[in-house]
């Protein structure tokens, strides 16, 4: 079978890059071809190539499959990467909405593979979209019951099925070398969470003399500017027993991870890395953590204190760092074995009306619509408080 896998495999952040790993691992036998809104290569040099939209529209495939990741949105993105090559505007909608023009168009089935919703879709005009693509996919799953919520509201006949992120398997297809752990706690690092630089030194310090353990700071979002901010951090700590790791290899990175004592930090997908290799784990982010997380933490059956608000909470809750027991495991192999079989199972298109083919056809002069009428009213707000 020659299935196209869309998200956002050009971006320089280590959990997006996982997704193909955890595809071609799962079904070798197929094959993959990974479609990303850029051919750009990532820092990690083990990243799966791309190919854009545009690139594939003379193969032949039998198969769309959208996600997994936070990229069901409309709106145009901030990351440099698609600012370059000036495909920012609609880089995100190209992976879901323009994904299920590709295959309608080639009359094939696409299907969702356990991506989230990253913003609530406000406008009528965008939910009229993301209906149509709802309601014409062959199989649809998000990752989070937020999501899911969302999706079964907007359209009452789909079943949505929620499936814990793919990536809780990566230990499967990228297995340690050997099962001897090091004397290391891993850490990532970012602004939005981490910020002030000289308080979150402080708290590595303590944390490395109170565990007497040294301390490995990784990058896994510089996307988001995770290099910038840990190269601050690291400058103000005081203790010589923390290493900077800034370029190393998905697996190098997943490798870390799974050998060391301990993972602390803000990405998710280094979260969900720890608990796949089974190494204990704490989230550091604030008093309202996006859904994604939540959901993650929920979908798992885990005790939500392992999502910490500050570093105060870190140095109280290291006895509380989260494992996961081998029923839940259990559990997460079957869920994710029916996820696949699901996906990889799906061999015909849904009946497509003429009100969805015509959205979906349209829908980046439908979005460009949109964003002039949003426009407009705000224009007219501003005017009418001046």
């Amino acid at each position: 079978m020659r299935i196209a896998l869309f998200g956002t495999f050009d971006v320089d952040n280590y959990g997006d890059l996982l997704f193909p790993y955890i595809a071609q691992g799962k079904y070798p036998e197929h094959h993959w071809t990974f479609v990303a809104p850029t051919n750009s290569k990532t820092a990690f040099i083990d990243s799966k190539p791309t190919k854009t939209i545009q690139e594939i529209k003379n193969e032949h495939f039998d198969l769309v499959v959208i996600g997994g990741g936070n990229i069901i949105h409309t709106k145009p993105t901030s990351l440099p990467v698609y600012q370059t090559q000036n495909v920012h505007s609609f880089a995100y909608p190209e992976l879901w909405v323009g994904a299920a023009k590709f295959a309608i168009k080639r009359r094939i089935p696409y299907v969702f593979n356990a991506p989230s919703i990253s913003n609530l879709f406000a406008s009528s005009i965008e939910k009229f979209i993301f209906n149509a693509v709802l309601k014409n996919s062959s199989y649809v799953s998000f990752r989070e019951q937020y999501s899911c919520e969302f999706a079964k509201q907007l359209n009452t006949s789909k079943e949505v099925h929620c499936v814990t992120d793919t990536a809780i398997e990566i230990a499967k297809y990228l297995p340690l070398p050997t099962k001897k752990r090091k004397n290391k706690i891993v850490i990532n690092l970012n602004q939005r969470y981490h910020s002030p630089a000289k308080i979150t030194a402080h708290f590595l310090d303590v944390l490395s003399s109170q565990l007497q353990l040294e301390i490995d700071i990784v990058v896994i979002g510089d996307c988001h500017g995770d290099i910038n901010f840990s190269k601050s951090v690291k400058a103000k700590l005081k203790n010589t027993n923390t290493q900077f790791i800034e370029k190393q290899s998905i697996e190098q990175l997943a490798h870390r991870i799974g050998e060391s004592q301990l993972f602390i930090g803000s990405s998710m997908h280094g979260f969900i890395t720890a608990l796949s290799y089974g190494t204990p784990a704490l989230l550091v982010l604030n008093e309202k953590p996006m859904h994604k997380f939540v959901g993650l933490i929920e979908n798992l059956a885990i005790d939500r204190r392992v999502i910490c608000s500050n570093w105060c909470d870190v140095l109280e809750r290291i006895e509380e760092a989260c494992l996961l027991p081998d029923y839940i495991k259990k559990g997460i192999a079957i869920n994710q074995n029916q996820h696949w079989e699901r996906i990889t199972n799906t061999d015909k298109t849904q009946d497509i009306g003429f009100i969805s083919s015509f959205i979906i056809h349209h829908w980046k002069a439908l979005l460009t619509l949109d964003r002039r009428i949003n426009k407009l009213r705000t224009l007219k707000s501003i005017f009418l408080n001046a």
